[in-house]
């Protein structure tokens, strides 16, 4: 019998980016997940957040008519990260608008 399936829970986190207030949601970092996967949860929390990842990276943003967009409509815009060759792109989903990651693609 294959083991049970959980949907990870997530934290709201209040951050500035790219200049202007939002809320990063982001999965929680949970103390049974593996070491490396724990440590790439970290790394793109810290990036969603504005910041810069220990390699180097920082999030991709989209151009000001996307984001105007996103924010009159709601839909979600994709946010990218090329990190260097040792770690995988990362790509998040986030809502548009101000109330929601504003400014991240």
């Amino acid at each position: 019998m294959p083991a049970p399936r959980t949907t990870p829970r997530h934290d709201v986190t209040p951050a500035v980016v790219n200049g202007e207030r939002a809320l990063v949601v982001a999965p929680e970092i949970a103390e049974h997940y593996p070491p490396a996967v724990r440590e790439g949860l970290a790394r793109r929390r810290l990036v969603q957040a504005g910041g810069r990842c220990p390699c180097g990276a920082r999030m991709v943003l989209p151009n000001r008519a996307e984001r105007r967009k996103a924010a009159r409509t709601g839909e979600m815009l994709r946010a990218t990260a090329a990190h260097d060759d040792e770690r995988a792109s990362t790509a998040v989903d986030t809502p548009g608008g101000r109330q929601a990651m504003a400014g991240h693609r």
